[in-house]
């Protein structure tokens, strides 16, 4: 026979909580008093050891109710609902979220997955678009060579703060390779983005 104390937590000897469940034990002998390593959980009904629970202060034996891996799976799963999704692009439209945003992204393209994605994307740009390819390379050329500035030493023909790209407002052709305007990142992705 199991029953459990009413007490939530005992003093450890040493001092300090155990932040264990206490139970007793009926033996022969008497009634045995310990602290509780198993915890069962109420979503896959699962007797687990206490590292398969994350710590949560609010509870009575200082672990949350449900393991780890049904946490996770139960929040894998909403995270593919409309409710979620529709709560996300909210939150990215937010000047934080942008930010969070932006920082979660540039974490991601420093790690090895993230280099890794980058390097598979721009391979498949590449073979799915040749012209713009080449169109980019003869304006890399031509810098080089001097025939013409830097995009970063003019302005932008939109904004008219500091350019950083040139587009190929007329195509990208081959007669038309050179025919570009400086834009900076912002105007450019506009210009794109409007276009597609």
């Amino acid at each position: 026979m199991v029953c459990y104390a009413g007490q939530h937590n005992q003093l450890k000897p040493t001092g300090g909580i155990s932040g264990l469940r206490p139970f007793c034990v009926a033996t022969p002998v008497g009634f045995f008093i310990g602290d509780s390593s198993m915890k069962t959980c109420p979503k896959c009904n699962k007797a687990k050891p206490l590292s398969a629970y994350s710590k949560n202060r609010t509870q009575y034996d200082g672990y949350c109710g449900r393991c780890k891996t049904c946490v996770s799976a139960y929040q894998k799963a909403y995270q593919k609902t409309d409710i979620y999704l529709s709560k996300q692009r909210a939150y990215r439209k937010t000047k934080r979220g942008r930010e969070v945003h932006r920082k979660a992204l540039a974490r991601y393209y420093q790690s090895e997955k993230g280099r890794a994605s980058r390097r598979i994307a721009s391979q498949k740009f590449r073979k799915n678009h040749p012209d713009r390819t080449i169109a980019n390379s003869s304006v890399a050329e031509a810098v080089k060579a001097g025939r013409i500035p830097r995009p970063d030493s003019l302005n932008c023909c939109c904004c008219y703060e500091p350019a950083k790209q040139y587009h190929h407002y007329l195509g990208y052709n081959k007669k038309q390779r050179l025919d570009v305007k400086a834009v900076c990142v912002k105007c450019h992705t506009k210009i794109h983005w409007n276009v597609a």
